[in-house]
C-alpha cells in the first residue's frame, strides 16, 4: 500500500479497506432486489441503479465470514467499469483515511 493513498474503511465480517479510487459509489441497501436461483448464497440478486441493472453480492458470504448483511447500516460499494459494475454489500462504511505504511525492519 502506498503512503498517502486514500482508502475507504468498511466492515464485512472484519475491518477492511479499499483504495477510494476503486469505489464508484456508496449506496444504501436497495429496497427492491430481483432474486436469482444460482445456488450461490453470496449473489443476493439484481438491483436497478441509474437505469443499469447491477448484481448485488454479499461480501461477507463471498468471503465465508460471519457478518450481518441485513442491518440498517449495510451499504453497497459499487465498483468496476460501467459495463461490468458490481455492488458489494458490506456491514458498515466507517471512514476514509490516508494510508501510512512503515515496513518492519529486518532482524
Amino acid at each position: 500500500m502506498q503512503n498517502g493513498l486514500r482508502c475507504l474503511i468498511f466492515s464485512a465480517g472484519a475491518q477492511l479497506s479499499s483504495p477510494i479510487t476503486q469505489i464508484v459509489s456508496i449506496l444504501e441497501r436497495p429496497k427492491t432486489l430481483t432474486p436469482v436461483g444460482t445456488g450461490d448464497p453470496s449473489l443476493l440478486g439484481f438491483f436497478k441503479h441509474m437505469n443499469q441493472t447491477e448484481p448485488l453480492i454479499s461480501l461477507m458470504r463471498a468471503l465465508g465470514v460471519d457478518g450481518d448483511d441485513s442491518g440498517d447500516a449495510c451499504r453497497v460499494l459499487l465498483v468496476g467499469p460501467k459495463e461490468r459494475r458490481v455492488g458489494f454489500l458490506v456491514e458498515t462504511v466507517d471512514s476514509v483515511e490516508t494510508a501510512e505504511y512503515t515496513a518492519d525492519e529486518p532482524q
